[in-house]
């Protein structure tokens, strides 16, 4: 009497079905990922809003974090990073992924309700985001002072 055992074709099938969920696996979860940053990208930029409107109200008199070009937010030596740790933020945001296209960047124009904040989606189907009009935002994520 032969024991049951696994034809050779009934593996290649079984290990054909497991690469096939693994790579649906690998795809969906990129995309989580991606939808992820996107998220912590608005967070961010909505945190650095509240932290500078508290920062304004607190100046007597009213001092501001002037850039009338765009500056990178890096976190560490940039003019808002510089104003706002560690009395306001204990540390600055900074892009998840922080290279390329995928930075931070303020500009203001020395008054408190004209600074902007911008960032840019991995995810260009996000229709949330601000589709800009320059060198640095495209399909990005734009936040102004109320």
């Amino acid at each position: 009497m032969r024991k049951p055992a696994f034809t050779l074709v009934e593996l290649m099938i079984t290990v054909a079905i497991i690469g096939i969920l693994a790579a649906i696996a690998s795809v969906s979860y990129s995309g989580v990922r991606t939808r992820a940053r996107d998220a912590q990208r608005i967070n961010d930029l909505n945190q650095i809003k509240v932290v500078l409107s508290t920062y304004y109200a607190a100046q007597t008199p009213q001092v501001y974090v002037s850039a009338p070009s765009a500056v990178t937010v890096d976190g560490s030596t940039d003019a808002l990073s510089l104003a706002l740790e560690p009395n306001y933020i204990r540390e600055m945001p900074v892009d998840p992924l922080n290279t390329g296209s995928n930075i931070y960047k303020y500009q203001s124009a020395n008054s408190a309700k004209a600074f902007t904040l911008f960032g840019t989606f991995e995810n260009k189907e996000n229709k949330k985001g601000w589709n800009g009009g320059s060198v640095w935002v495209v399909d990005g994520y734009r936040v102004q002072n109320d």
